[in-house]
């Protein structure tokens, strides 16, 4: 039996995020749709973010971008240098993905949303933070099996030992019992398993979390987490509603040429227009880490351009 005491018209709402500078943009139009979700429900959120490189002033941009919400969050702020990460390279070369599991020893609370930086909220998030767990440690979506994903991941999860129909999840949303949890010591399984297998995950913590919370796990409807990627499907706000838009993949919708290539910046772009980077454009806003993510996903680039030119080929062949 789940003990939880709550139910949809929960007025105390637990929601933890992790960024760097790089999600910052994907951090705003996050809190702010997830914000305006709820605007009618009459219900607090508590948001714990758990950020590097954040000075007063980006700390104060947030503020703004929540203004028409004041007094129905607040920000609780968590720093991550004194985590110890590990000994995996991340995504990409950036390890901020690794905090998500050491946020449960954190949050001196019951149960928690998390929710990745580069989502766009169009549900309530009160029916996800009431769900039921029925003595789970976690509640995630999952909308495929192991032997379905990609090779590289496929195979390394094998050789840990998962069968191949088992279900496979996305960590980018996901409900958790903290005191399960902690109880359970996951954070030093999920550590102990990442430092065994350093290099041999390209999704990182996703896989390892699959991999520890195998059995684990309750499983959400699919609208609390529908994947979008760069080039397709297209999210189209006069049609997709009460669900939670996962920006998968990369270049993101704030990366370097979104407006150009981004199947689903305009939809992106409506939410950003009602935070603080209201004006933001992709191309003549850049400093060092924003060159640095570029370089790092340059790959991805040259995918898409790749893919790109075989879909305009095929359509004159």
């Amino acid at each position: 039996m789940d003990n939880y005491k709550g139910s949809q018209n929960q007025k105390r709402l637990e929601i933890a995020l992790a960024a760097d500078r790089n999600m910052e943009i994907g951090l705003h139009v996050t809190l702010y749709s997830a914000l305006a979700s709820l605007a009618l429900s009459g219900s607090f959120v508590n948001l714990h973010l758990f950020l590097k490189d954040y000075d007063l002033e980006r700390v104060k941009r947030l503020h703004m971008t929540l203004h028409e919400f004041t007094g129905k969050y607040a920000l609780h702020l968590y720093d991550t240098t004194a985590i110890n990460l590990g000994k995996s390279r991340g995504i990409y070369g950036n390890k901020m993905t690794l905090v998500r599991i050491h946020i449960p020893d954190s949050l001196k609370v019951e149960r928690f949303i998390y929710l990745d930086a580069d989502l766009l909220v169009l549900t309530d998030l009160r029916a996800l933070f009431s769900f039921p767990l029925n003595n789970n440690v976690a509640a995630v979506v999952s909308n495929t099996i192991i032997k379905n994903v990609w090779h590289l991941e496929r195979d390394a999860l094998l050789k840990c030992g998962m069968p191949d129909n088992a279900r496979y999840f996305n960590a980018g949303v996901m409900l958790i019992d903290a005191r399960r949890w902690r109880e359970n010591n996951y954070t030093e399984k999920c550590v102990a398993l990442m430092d065994k297998h350093p290099s041999q995950f390209p999704s990182a913590d996703q896989a390892i979390l699959n991999i520890i919370l195998y059995n684990r796990v309750a499983f959400l409807p699919e609208k609390f987490n529908v994947p979008f990627f760069t080039r397709e499907p297209v999210l189209d706000l006069r049609f997709h509603h009460d669900i939670l838009c996962h920006f998968l993949d990369s270049p993101k919708p704030w990366d370097i040429g979104a407006e150009l290539i981004h199947a689903s910046y305009p939809a992106f772009k409506q939410f950003l227009q009602k935070t603080y980077f209201s004006g933001y454009r992709t191309y003549a806003y850049f400093d060092i880490e924003k060159v640095k993510r570029t370089l790092a996903i340059l790959i991805t680039y040259l995918r898409f351009w790749r893919n790109a030119h075989k879909t305009k080929k095929s359509l004159y062949a």
